[in-house]
């Protein structure tokens, strides 16, 4: 019997993490037979305490992975948005990071590094995508995007983690979830909180990480917290999944800023927890929410203007669902139906 290859060496915290974490538990529960490759060691060693005992772990180095790129191979899926150089048969690339897709060029306010990677990615994919038999995506965005851009055909497989119920009193009134990176749009939120915290006493939590990258919305929440003489800005850090999901579960509302997702996972684990969703105006919220509670990103009045509405209780008849089916066991499908038959 053969097994599958999972190349995931990009993979670190985050979005891509949950997703993968979640086709990992998905192929151990299933007794199916991988084999995955990681890059970072702080991500091959949570998974390594897992303890799976059908999945054979690997942590590797971007020079492996170039090589290993270079392989003819099948069965593969690869899950770090790139494609293989070489035709690799029955194969999958899942790609699940919008940003690769859309352009090119720069991002105003993203570091060097960042747009550097972006540029030589797009091409990447663009050239490549065709070494594989499916690419797959989680939303139709993106499937446009890839398509628009990128002239590449793609299918949807959207799929995320079943949340379960927790047990938690309320402490914050929102919350975001979400890196510090450019395009999620953190300045514009703590502007937007530090305007509503002149009139309404409440508290937000969020997960930026501390470090020097984003020193400057960490001073940003300090000087918050100061200028009130009390705690309104509560930042958690880069936090496990678990934590995460108490996040969520002491929290009233989610309040999702960003400019740029694929499927937005946070949309989907928010909905499950029960929170209301105030989200961009931009079609990642209207194709994951149902009766979707939305302002204008790059407009911190606008911003602070559905906060308020909802600390005055204005959103609290609107029904929310999740409009997003929950397709893994077909994507694991598509592979075990290329290896069995």
């Amino acid at each position: 019997m053969s097994f599958i290859t999972i190349e995931a060496s990009h993979i670190y915290f985050r979005g891509g993490f949950v997703l993968l974490e979640q086709i990992l538990d998905y192929c151990e529960e299933n007794q199916l037979s991988a084999k995955v490759y990681l890059g970072y060691k702080e991500v091959y060693q949570y998974f390594i305490e897992k303890k799976y005992r059908y999945l054979t772990l690997e942590q590797t180095t971007g020079a492996a992975t170039i090589f290993r790129y270079f392989r003819k191979r099948e069965n593969v899926l690869f899950f770090c948005n790139l494609p293989p150089f070489v035709r690799c048969q029955q194969s999958v690339l899942y790609a699940h990071n919008i940003l690769f897709f859309q352009s090119p060029h720069p991002d105003r306010g993203a570091s060097w590094l960042f747009n550097l990677k972006k540029f030589v990615y797009y091409y990447w994919i663009k050239i490549f995508a065709t070494k594989v038999d499916v690419v797959a995506c989680q939303t139709e965005a993106v499937k446009q995007a890839l398509w628009e851009n990128m002239s590449v055909r793609a299918e949807l497989y959207p799929f995320y983690r079943t949340a379960l119920p927790l047990n938690i009193a309320k402490e914050y009134a929102f919350c975001y979830v979400g890196s510090g990176v450019a395009h999620k749009n953190n300045s514009r939120l703590l502007e937007a909180v530090d305007k509503l915290s002149e009139k309404y006493q409440f508290r937000i939590v969020m997960t930026i990480e501390d470090n020097e990258l984003y020193s400057t919305l960490i001073d940003k929440i300090e000087a918050i917290n100061t200028k009130y003489n009390r705690t309104v800005v509560v930042n958690k850090g880069l936090l496990p999944y678990s934590e995460v999901a108490k996040v969520y579960a002491a929290s009233e509302a989610l309040i999702f800023p960003s400019q740029a997702e694929t499927i937005a996972l946070p949309l989907i684990e928010g909905l499950q927890y029960g929170l209301k969703i105030l989200s961009s105006d931009l079609e990642f919220t209207h194709q994951v929410v149902e009766n979707p509670i939305v302002f204008d990103p790059e407009n911190v009045e606008d911003i602070r203007q559905v906060m308020e509405n909802f600390l005055n209780g204005a959103y609290r008849e609107v029904i929310q669902k999740n409009r997003i089916p929950n397709k893994l066991p077909e994507l694991i499908g598509r592979l075990q139906f290329t290896i069995y038959n």
